[in-house]
């Protein structure tokens, strides 16, 4: 986690905001110095009418150009924060499916979702998970969905999950798009959960999670498709 004098440091130091900053502080020195000259010609010569002129307009000039200065500090500094982008829904239903198994409620769920649209599943299953993956193929297989079952050796390896998923997206039946994909992180190891949405950062594909019942651990709730992307505005060169 950064400190907040490296955060401060960086903010300070770019040139979105370092040059507004030091305009605005050279003028607001300039401006100091006119306010300066304009009380001294009041107390010591009210009769040089020129230079109280000229030290009024240096006072105006400077002044507008420190709000300028102000006003593009503030600007940059806009530029600079991070925009996040968070979206929480119900999914629409999918072609395709991609599941972690580990247990079988949250996996009927997420088919029974899509189950209307379903042609094509994919099982990413462990020794201890295939014959649950069988037989969730074997109860939804006559509903037109075809299945897949995709063996994973090491459960704690995030990039066999991620080599699986990519090679999914590779392969897909003629005209689909990995768009047409909803790939459930649900199940498994926190790793598998990695490697799957790593996989689905791209190409963009969509995710999805199948929560608990927080009334009913042995219940799975409707799935909720996740969006989550997070940008820092970078300044125009």
């Amino acid at each position: 986690m950064r400190s907040p004098f490296s955060k401060a440091a960086s903010i300070f130091f770019n040139p979105e905001t370092l040059l507004p900053f030091l305009i605005g502080s050279i003028f607001l020195a300039v401006l100091g110095s006119a306010v300066w000259e304009v009380l001294f010609s009041l107390v010591t010569d009210l009769n040089d009418k020129n230079a109280l002129a000229a030290a009024i307009q240096l006072a105006i000039g400077s002044l507008l150009i420190f709000l300028l200065s102000v006003l593009l500090f503030a600007r940059g500094l806009k530029q600079l924060e991070p925009e996040t982008l968070a979206d929480a829904r119900t999914p629409i239903k999918h072609r395709g499916l991609i599941l972690l198994v580990s247990r079988e409620e949250p996996c009927r769920v997420a088919i029974q979702h899509h189950a209307d649209r379903l042609e094509r599943c994919w099982l990413l299953h462990s020794d201890q998970t295939k014959a649950m993956a069988v037989a969730i193929a074997d109860t939804y297989s006559g509903n037109r969905i075809s299945f897949k079952l995709i063996h994973v050796n090491d459960i704690y390896d995030p990039m066999e999950f991620f080599q699986h998923i990519r090679r999914i997206y590779g392969q897909l039946p003629t005209g689909w798009t990995p768009q047409q994909v909803m790939a459930d992180y649900t199940g498994m190891t926190a790793h598998g959960s990695v490697g799957m949405v790593l996989a689905s950062l791209s190409p963009k594909a969509p995710l999805q999670y199948t929560p608990v019942n927080p009334n009913c651990s042995n219940e799975s709730m409707t799935p909720i498709e996740i969006a989550l992307r997070s940008s820092v505005k970078s300044a125009k060169r």
